[in-house]
């Protein structure tokens, strides 16, 4: 069964889509603890 590439587009973005705020928060839930913290990879 061949799949058209609209179709695997659209439905990457549903999941991509679905997925991106889950990531985010993950991402801020992430860095609140390490707001405190005085680590830095800047130097």
């Amino acid at each position: 069964m061949k799949v058209p590439p609209e179709k695997n587009e659209k439905v990457g973005k549903m999941i991509f889509g679905s997925i991106y705020p889950l990531y985010l928060n993950r991402l801020e839930k992430m860095e609140e603890p390490n707001k405190n913290s005085t680590k830095s990879s800047n130097g």
